[in-house]
């Protein structure tokens, strides 16, 4: 239903905010239409792969994912990615600096 929802709703202008533990877990239309992610330290080798396989486009799997490992090494850290920016403006640190 959410994928629905994405599809569809964004021409009425529908923002939706979806949490979810897995990334693979979402609907592969909804996670195609996800402009913003804000992804914390994966569990596990397994999750890390499937997060930079979906925003590998920009820089290639290798250093996406060394990207998803810098900006998530410290306590409380995240990665924020905008999918509609810029390449060179896509990948943020917790908000606060441009990495990539």
């Amino acid at each position: 239903l959410l994928w629905e929802l994405s599809a569809r709703g964004r021409h009425a202008l529908v923002n939706l905010i979806v949490a979810s533990q897995y990334v693979r877990g979402a609907h592969p239309i909804l996670r195609s239409n996800v402009t913003s992610w804000i992804c914390f330290q994966p569990r596990n080798e397994k999750e890390a792969q499937a997060i930079a396989e979906e925003h590998s486009a920009a820089y290639g799997l290798n250093k996406t994912k060394n990207i998803l490992r810098a900006a998530t090494k410290l306590p409380h850290g995240f990665l924020y990615i905008n999918s509609a920016a810029p390449i060179g403006q896509r990948f943020w640190r917790n908000f606060e600096e441009a990495i990539g």
